[in-house]
């Protein structure tokens, strides 16, 4: 079937926060991030295909998802550029539902290691710290409510489609999901370039609550207040910083293993 204007029209809105809102849609863009998804129990409402954009591989994938009931509409490039958030693309996405986002929330009495997320705006750094907190057995990644919209196209792409298996909680009250935490005895290590001790050192305990600041701002005060330590990660004195990904990647990594979880 060819992609009607109407379909084209819908998906071209998904790309804004308000056209997800009122449509109750997201969009997954790439072969990995869609198979990913299809994995986690996601049932896409439809795929969009441009045959002159797929590699081998997404060839291949076009033949799995053609025997599943879902529609498989075809674009021409032109138009399928129109709806692409990548600049090379591999000619394939995939229409959801919204309400399979945040659907694998764990509670916190059962989590033992948690993520916390502080403003993280960036998509395609949130994305990269969903991938790595999956990667590294991550209970509960919890973000603040200045964080990105896990439903934004970059997000779903950068988290190679991990957003929708990875247990994520919107906290709308950060103090008290602090107090939740502290209620079920999760100590809460704070990442701080600025401080003197390092994550190499840490003794932690059962539980851990790592929380991340953004790459400008850090930790804000009331996340630094609430933290049993706050931890630096030790590198070369030419080196300044790292990107909030790259270092998230490091700090969970770390605490992963300490919890041997990995």
């Amino acid at each position: 079937m060819n992609l009607s204007r109407a379909r084209e029209k819908e998906i071209r809105a998904i790309f804004s926060r308000q056209g997800r809102r009122k449509s109750g849609k997201v969009l997954i863009e790439g072969v990995r991030a869609i198979d990913a998804a299809l994995k986690a129990g996601v049932a896409p409402e439809y795929f969009v295909v441009s045959p002159e954009y797929l590699t081998e591989t997404g060839q291949y994938f076009r033949k799995t998802i053609s025997d599943l009931p879902t529609p498989l509409y075809e674009s021409e490039p032109k138009r399928f550029d129109r709806l692409s958030d990548t600049v090379h693309s591999q000619g394939l996405l995939a229409v959801v539902g919204e309400d399979f986002l945040y659907r694998s929330v764990k509670a916190v009495g059962e989590a033992r290691f948690v993520v916390y997320l502080d403003g993280i705006a960036d998509p395609g750094n949130l994305g990269t710290i969903i991938r790595t907190a999956a990667a590294f057995a991550v209970d509960l990644l919890a973000l603040s409510p200045e964080c990105a919209d896990i439903g934004n196209p970059k997000v779903l792409r950068a988290s190679a489609g991990f957003v929708f298996s990875l247990p994520i909680r919107k906290i709308e009250d950060p103090e008290a999901f602090f107090l939740e935490l502290e209620a079920n005895k999760i100590e809460v290590y704070g990442c701080a370039a600025d401080s003197d001790n390092y994550l190499d050192f840490l003794t932690a305990g059962e539980k851990v609550c790592l929380a991340i600041g953004s790459e400008a701002r850090g930790l804000s005060e009331s996340a630094r207040k609430r933290c049993k330590a706050l931890l630096a990660i030790k590198m070369a004195s030419s080196v300044e910083s790292l990107n909030v990904a790259a270092a998230a990647a490091i700090a969970i990594n770390s605490i992963a293993r300490k919890l041997e979880v990995v």
